[in-house]
């Protein structure tokens, strides 16, 4: 991955993280790996566990970038998802969210939070 989708990446998580706590979620972990794949946030809310999907675009010339959460994707996540509920034994509920954020919007980037996207 080239350095400018990185930092667009990471901009995106951050923005993602920040909003997230706005709206009362508290930040577990970023960006847990396992050899499968990642989830880049894990948060938490009345005592839900989320797996939170971020993804950003500069425009939507290629889609949306909720458009990029396919089913091979939430696939990945599910694997990654219930990895951490085993390593962490969570045993509350947990969902999979998703959040898109737009950044060529006025007069700021637009963020899309997708709650439980595999209902």
């Amino acid at each position: 991955m080239n350095n400018s989708k990185q930092q667009l990446g990471q901009k995106g998580e951050d923005l993602a993280a920040q909003y997230l706590r706005a709206q009362g979620y508290k930040i577990v972990m970023a960006n847990f790996r396992i050899r499968e794949g990642e989830v880049d946030l894990v948060v938490q809310k009345n005592g839900v566990l989320v797996f939170v999907e971020v993804k950003s675009r500069h425009s939507e010339c290629f889609g949306g970038p909720l458009e990029a959460v396919n089913k091979i994707k939430l696939q990945k996540l599910i694997k990654v998802a219930l990895t951490y509920v085993r390593e962490y034994n969570w045993n509350g509920p947990f969902r999979i969210d998703a959040i898109g954020i737009n950044w060529n919007t006025c007069p700021g980037p637009k963020i899309e939070h997708l709650k439980n996207v595999l209902s």
